[in-house]
């Protein structure tokens, strides 16, 4: 996806977190702050939703798999959509993408 793209969607909190697949420094380019919904909306009064910064993608030309391959991967980033059917394989694949040595 493209970087603009990226950024508007993570925005709204539609990426699932890859926070436990790397370090924040590996991957600067892919944290963003998304708006998190409180789990309980029908308490009054309503919660307010909270702010947070997690890693959403892995910008594609900073991989290891894109530069072997020759691949140019600039301004592009691989995430999981969080309506995605299978989270474990979803996410076993972004840790062979996300590999960077």
């Amino acid at each position: 996806m493209p970087q603009k793209e990226f950024r508007s969607f993570a925005a709204q909190n539609s990426f699932v977190s890859l926070d436990d697949l790397a370090g924040v420094d590996d991957f600067p380019g892919g944290i963003e702050e998304a708006v998190i919904e409180p789990e309980n909306k029908k308490q009054e009064p309503k919660p307010e939703p909270l702010k947070e910064k997690h890693l959403y993608a892995v910008p594609l030309d900073e991989t290891k798999w894109f530069r072997e391959n020759e691949l140019s991967g600039l301004g592009l980033y691989a995430m999981i959509p969080v309506n995605v059917p299978d989270i474990e394989k979803a996410k076993a694949v972004m840790r062979k993408i996300a590999e960077k040595e």
